[in-house]
């Protein structure tokens, strides 16, 4: 949301207040001064006495009624300027008190105008849902589905322009009246997961039939239970029928998307790794809950860095710290493969016992046999407050040390304030930070990856140049990519900025007063492709593929889950020149690469 716009809101109705307030007074002042006037003229000629007070009082009140005694004779000019004032007042008031007891009527007549396209509908007015429907009202017309709103979030969604209709969203007549078929696209988060399903699985009812669309209906579904997303992500068929409608789970992800949030602003690699290096990059996860396995998952997909490929094949450390085993194990069933990405483990700790800080900090030694590079993630479930204080005291403890602390707060209007981004009350320590507020998560371009695709589907529009070269025919271009492969772009897209950092390069916007490197050296391109095969072979094995002489797709199995030297000449081609193409892919969204 938009604070500024907020505040400009609240300064225009304060303005309108003290202007209907201005009119108001000058009305009765010029009401009652014409009619004194007037009455006193009347009164001397007729009766030979002054008017009287009550009787003038009475009258200029009747003004804002459009109510006011017959005049005879000539009627001074201040009543004039009196009536018409109250007049405006009065058709005003009674303009906007119209509107507010219709505006929903009103609203909803926009939805059935012809050529409505291209509005937002939103399925549950949670703090989400909320959230959500006040940020897509700066981008068009949003419609809300709630069958008991929360009154204070039914008022922020109607003062905001949001139309609200009271109903259960599983209901076909709510989301017919909703004008669903001609919607941009639906997003389903109510609080309970089944309810979200059914308002899935019902919407695809409401998918355009005509040729009047380039684009299908996408409901955007929340899902809390995690076990239950990725069992419905892995057979992406059960909710697409046809080209006309498609169900996104990812979107949605609220975890996952602060973990990749968290890593792209703090990557793991914070200072550069070589190819020779014998830098161990090493996670700790304090509290394991659906935050913490975001984070860890996300990092066993994009933590491949180039000493991987190099001399000592050093592989990303993980351990995960809990007072409980039940959710690694977990965990651990449902990646069955994480051993082939990196070197995992599980310690069993009371996260308030004593000596739990120095525990933590012993995993960031202090040796010359080798560097580590210690990156502490503090998420216990629900407990910002316990997370600042164990981020706090690991932070002094290894403060010296080559460590970085993130601390997993809710909100940035608690403990984060403590955490200025700049000003005098900004922290000296520059490897502790906070992450996954839902401010930061719960906007439009984070959850929908608006920026994030710009390089993903760059990399993709790469590709399909490439396939229709060699006559590929079956090559969709982004918009009609299905999730599985979006987000395995994505994942490769996340990664480009490991690989940069790897040979001492960045990306930057691009400048005339920088020179900037469009091509890599050859001897580059090789590590780089070494290093982008072994990324793509983390996201295959992470996903539950397995490595078999013969590739077969329907069974997760791959030829080309193997070492780089086994891989046949054309695969290893591919992922140099997926390589060469980064320069090219990233001055396409206006970016460079510089040392």
């Amino acid at each position: 949301m938009n604070p500024h716009a907020t505040s400009t809101s609240e300064h225009r109705s304060s303005l309108q207040w003290w202007l209907g307030a201005l009119t108001f007074v000058a009305a009765l002042v010029f009401g009652a001064l014409g009619l004194w006037r007037y009455e006193q003229w009347q009164y001397e000629h007729a009766y030979g006495h002054e008017p009287d007070a009550v009787s003038i009082a009475y009258h200029t009140l009747q003004l804002f009624i459009l109510h006011a005694p017959h005049l005879e004779g000539h009627v001074p000019w201040q009543l004039h300027v009196g009536r018409l004032l109250a007049a405006g007042l009065f058709f005003v008031a009674a303009g906007k008190a119209f509107v507010k007891i219709f505006r929903d009527e009103l609203r909803l007549l926009r939805l059935w105008r012809p050529g409505q396209r291209g509005h937002l509908v939103v399925c549950g007015l949670g703090d989400l849902g909320l959230r959500l429907a006040l940020e897509g009202r700066q981008r068009g017309f949003v419609v809300a589905i709630d069958q008991d709103p929360a009154p204070s979030a039914l008022e922020q969604a109607r003062r905001k322009g949001v139309l609200v209709l009271k109903g259960d969203a599983r209901d076909p007549a709510q989301l017919r009246l909703a004008r669903l078929g001609r919607a941009e696209f639906l997003v389903a988060v109510c609080g309970q997961d089944d309810t979200n399903v059914a308002i899935a699985t019902l919407a695809s009812q409401f998918a355009p039939r005509d040729q009047e669309r380039s684009r299908p209906l996408v409901c955007r579904l929340l899902l809390h239970d995690r076990r239950l997303l990725r069992t419905l992500m892995s057979d992406e068929g059960i909710f697409n029928i046809g080209q006309n409608y498609r169900v996104n789970f990812g979107d949605l992800d609220l975890t996952d998307t602060a973990a990749r949030q968290a890593f792209r602003r703090h990557p793991l690699d914070f200072k550069p790794i070589g190819k020779n290096d014998d830098t161990l990059v090493h996670l700790v996860v304090i509290g394991f809950g659906q935050i913490g396995q975001s984070m860890a998952l996300h990092a066993a997909r994009i933590g491949h860095f180039a000493n991987e490929v190099g001399r000592d094949q050093k592989r990303l450390r993980i351990t995960v710290v809990d007072d409980q085993r039940q959710e690694w194990n977990g965990f651990a069933s449902q990646y069955p493969n994480l051993s082939e990405v990196c070197d995992a483990d599980f310690a069993q700790h009371d996260l308030n016992e004593a000596g739990f800080v120095a525990a933590m900090a012993a995993l960031c030694p202090q040796t010359d046999d080798y560097t580590a590079l210690v990156t502490y993630v503090i998420c216990v479930e629900h407990n910002d407050q316990t997370n600042l204080r164990l981020g706090l005291e690991l932070s002094k403890q290894v403060a010296n040390r080559t460590a970085q602390v993130l601390i997993h707060q809710t909100s940035r209007n608690g403990f984060t304030t403590l955490f200025p981004a700049t000003g005098r009350l900004a922290r000296q320590s520059q490897r502790t930070h906070v992450f996954g507020m839902k401010e930061d998560v719960f906007n439009w371009d984070v959850l929908l990856h608006e920026s994030e695709d710009k390089l993903a589907e760059a990399l993709h529009q790469d590709y399909q140049e490439k396939r229709a070269a060699e006559n590929v025919q079956d090559n969709p271009g982004w918009k009609d990519l299905s999730e599985g492969f979006k987000e395995s772009n994505r994942q490769a897209a996340a990664h480009i900025r490991v690989k940069l950092r790897a040979l001492g390069y960045h990306d930057e916007p691009l400048t005339k007063e920088k020179v900037s490197i469009d091509r890599f050296e050859d001897n580059e391109v090789l590590l780089l492709g070494k290093l982008e095969h072994v990324r793509w072979c983390a996201e295959r094995w992470l996903a539950g593929w397995t490595y078999g002489p013969d590739t077969d797709r329907s069974n997760k199995i791959s030829s080309s889950l193997a070492p780089w030297e086994q891989l046949p000449p054309d695969m290893q081609r591919r992922d140099l020149e997926q390589i060469r193409a980064i320069p090219k892919v990233l001055a396409r969204i206006g970016r460079g690469i510089y040392r």
